[in-house]
């Protein structure tokens, strides 16, 4: 998965928060069935920013926004 190198580039989180991350990252390419590298790491690049702006975040809606934003990006064609 791409979140670990990204992780790297961005602020660090501590244990907890990489997991709630990676529990997103995970749901959002299962719900959106993201097959290249490339989707993947845009869905986890979203999840990044998304977790930046809050210091309290859970997966379900770090999910919800991710698929958000990328079915908006992307004019719906993800989940066709």
């Amino acid at each position: 998965m791409p979140m670990n190198r990204l992780l790297e580039e961005s602020r660090s989180f501590d244990p907890t928060a990489v997991g709630i991350l990676l529990e997103a990252l995970e749901a959002v390419v299962a719900e959106l069935r993201l097959r290249s590298l490339a989707e993947q790491e845009k869905a986890a690049r979203v999840i990044i920013r998304l977790a930046e702006r809050k210091s309290d975040f859970d997966a379900a809606t770090l999910r919800d926004c991710a698929i958000n934003i990328m079915l908006n990006e992307s004019g719906s064609t993800l989940r066709a």
